[in-house]
C-alpha cells in the first residue's frame, strides 16, 4: 500500500482509439479530442507539494500498510532512528519497538486505529538501529479507502528523550528533597548518635524509595576499621564492598574521614547527579548531627544550617525546572529578586521574607506537568491549552505540599494567580482570603512577565508594565504592593512610606 506521495505525469491530451481522418488544406490528418485535464494537474500538484512536506518535516513521519509494513520512511525518521529509507521500506513497524514494547501497537494502538479513531501523543519507547534507546511521543491517523475500509495508517514521531530525562532527574532531585528535608527533621529531634543514624537510613528507605541505606563509623583509634551502625531496606553488602546502583558517600568532621553512608538504588538509570549533589548534602547533615551532638552544639545553629540546606534544595528544584524551558529560564530568579524588594520596602519581618522568596525560586514548578510546545507556543491559546497552563499552580501546590518546609511555601505557589477580585485561579480566591506574600508573588511576576524578552513577543517595557500594575490596582492587585514594586523597579517615581492596607 502506499500513501499515494510519488506523482505520476499524464499526458496533456487524450486521443480516441478510432480516429476518423480528416483533411485540412490538402493534407490528412486526424480528427482527435482535446481533454482538459487541469483537476488532475491540480491533484498531481497537491502530490507533489505534500511529498515536498513530508521529506522536508523537521519531525519523523511513516507511513505503514494493513499488515504494519512501512511505505514511507522521511528524511528525519532516517536521523532519528539510523536507517535509511531502503533498509526500511517493506519492513514491519516492530523493528523500532524497544524490548519490552513490542506488544505495545497490538494491544493498545491496533484497536483504535481500526475503529477509526486517532492516537494522539502516545508516549512509548523505541529502538535505534544501534540499539541505543529513545523516547518518543507517537501521533497516529488511519488511513480508509473511499468505501471506510482500513488501508493504512500514518504516524509522526517526535523525540522526548530529552524532556523525559529532564523530567527524570526532576523527580528524583524532589524525592532526594522530600529525604532531605525528613532526614533534616530526625537531625533536630535526635537525641542519641544510634537515634539520629537509625531514623536516617528508614527517611533514605521509606522516602526516598532506595532499596538500602547503611552508615558506618569509625573505630577512632582503629586505623580503616568502619563499624556498621545503622541500616535499612534489605539485606545490607560487608564493608568495602560496593556494587551496581550503590554509592558510597564519605562522612567527615572537616577534613577527616569519619565514616561512610552507603545507598543502593533499584533504578536502572542508577543515580542523577543532582540527586547525588542531594545525597552528599544529607550526608554532611548527617556528620554534622553525629558532631553536634557530641560536642553538645546548640539547637539554634542546627535550625539555621537546616534552613540553608532547605533553600540550597529549593534552588536545585529550580534550576531542575528552568533546564526544561530555556526560553523563560531566569524568570523564577529574577521574580525572587523583585519579590524581595518589595517585601523589604514594605517592611515584611527577615523570616517571613525568607519564605517568600524560596516560594518565588519555584512558584512555576508547576509547568513541568505542561507539554513545552505549549509554553513556548506563539499565539493565542485555545482553551483546553490555556486550561492546561493554569493548572500549573495546582500541579506546584501537589509538588511542594509533603515538604515539611517552616514557611507556606505551597501556598504561596498554589495562590500566586489569584486576584483581588476573585477573577484569578485556581480557586477564585478574593481579598483577605489570599496570603499576603502571594500578593507580592502576584505583582512581582506580572512585573516581570510584561519587561522582559518571550520567544512569542518581544518585552514590553518597563512603561507598559507598570501601566498594566496601575491599571489594576485595587481591583486584581494589592494596592501597597503595587505601588512598593513602582517605587523600588521604578528609580524616576518617589512614593512616600508605604503601609499595607491590610495585616500581613
Amino acid at each position: 500500500m502506499s500513501l499515494g506521495l510519488c506523482g505520476w505525469h499524464p499526458s496533456l491530451f487524450e486521443v480516441p482509439n478510432d480516429p476518423t481522418p480528416v483533411a485540412v488544406q490538402g493534407a490528412q490528418t486526424y480528427r482527435g479530442k482535446m481533454v482538459d485535464l487541469t483537476d488532475r494537474q491540480e491533484a498531481e500538484e497537491l502530490r507533489g507539494q505534500l511529498a515536498a512536506i513530508v521529506r522536508s518535516a523537521r519531525v519523523a513521519i511513516l507511513g505503514a500498510d494493513v499488515d504494519g509494513l512501512i511505505t514511507v520512511w522521511n528524511p528525519s525518521a532516517e536521523r532519528m532512528f539510523g536507517y535509511l529509507a531502503n533498509e526500511v521500506i517493506g519492513r514491519s513497524t516492530s523493528i523500532l519497538a524497544a524490548p519490552g514494547h513490542e506488544q505495545e501497537v497490538k494491544l493498545e494502538l491496533t484497536p483504535r486505529l481500526l475503529s477509526g479513531q486517532n492516537v494522539t501523543n502516545f508516549e512509548t519507547v523505541n529502538q535505534r538501529k544501534d540499539g541505543s534507546k529513545i523516547d518518543v511521543s507517537v501521533t497516529l491517523s488511519p488511513i480508509q479507502s473511499a468505501d471506510g475500509r482500513p488501508v493504512g495508517v500514518s504516524a509522526i514521531l517526535m523525540d522526548i528523550t530529552d524532556r523525559k530525562r529532564t523530567e527524570w532527574a526532576l523527580e528524583r532531585a524532589q524525592r532526594a528533597l522530600k529525604t532531605l528535608v525528613r532526614s533534616n527533621e530526625a537531625l533536630i529531634r535526635a537525641t542519641s548518635e544510634t537515634e539520629l543514624h537509625e531514623a536516617m537510613c528508614r527517611a533514605i528507605v521509606e522516602t526516598g524509595g532506595y532499596s538500602t541505606a547503611s552508615i558506618r563509623w569509625s573505630e577512632g583509634d582503629a586505623a580503616g576499621v568502619l563499624r556498621l551502625v545503622a541500616h535499612a531496606g534489605g539485606a545490607h553488602l560487608p564493608a568495602q564492598t560496593a556494587c551496581q546502583g550503590q554509592i558510597d558517600v564519605a562522612l567527615r568532621d572537616g577534613r577527616a574521614l569519619v565514616g561512610v553512608l552507603s545507598i543502593q538504588s533499584d533504578a536502572p538509570e542508577g543515580f542523577e547527579p543532582k540527586e547525588m549533589a542531594l545525597l552528599a548534602e544529607l550526608a554532611d547533615d548527617i556528620a554534622y548531627g553525629v558532631t553536634a551532638l557530641r560536642t553538645r552544639a546548640n539547637q539554634a545553629e542546627t535550625a539555621a544550617r537546616l534552613g540553608q540546606a532547605m533553600e540550597d534544595m529549593v534552588r536545585v528544584l529550580a534550576n531542575a525546572v528552568e533546564q526544561r524551558d530555556p526560553y523563560t529560564a531566569g524568570h523564577q530568579q529574577r521574580v525572587a529578586e523583585i519579590a524581595d524588594a518589595i517585601a523589604a520596602k514594605l517592611g515584611l519581618p527577615a523570616e517571613q521574607r525568607r519564605g517568600l522568596h524560596l516560594a518565588a525560586l519555584v512558584h512555576d514548578v508547576g509547568k513541568i506537568s505542561v507539554p513545552a510546545e505549549i509554553l513556548s507556543r506563539p499565539g493565542k491559546l485555545t482553551k483546553l491549552q490555556l486550561e492546561m497552563v493554569q493548572s500549573h499552580a495546582q500541579a506546584g501546590y501537589d509538588i511542594l505540599k509533603s515538604a515539611a518546609f517552616p514557611w507556606p511555601i505551597a501556598d504561596i505557589v498554589l495562590q500566586h494567580h489569584e486576584r483581588l477580585d476573585g477573577s484569578g485561579y485556581p480557586n477564585g480566591l478574593k481579598g483577605a482570603q489570599i496570603r499576603f506574600e502571594a500578593l507580592i508573588l502576584a505583582v512581582a511576576d506580572v512585573f516581570e512577565a510584561m519587561s522582559t524578552h518571550r520567544p512569542y513577543r518581544a518585552a514590553l517595557g518597563l512603561d507598559t508594565a507598570i501601566a498594566e500594575l496601575q491599571a489594576g490596582k485595587g481591583r486584581l492587585y494589592e494596592p501597597s504592593v503595587v505601588e512598593a514594586c513602582i517605587q523600588v523597579m521604578d528609580p524616576r517615581n518617589h512614593v512616600a512610606d508605604l503601609v499595607p492596607t491590610r495585616p500581613a
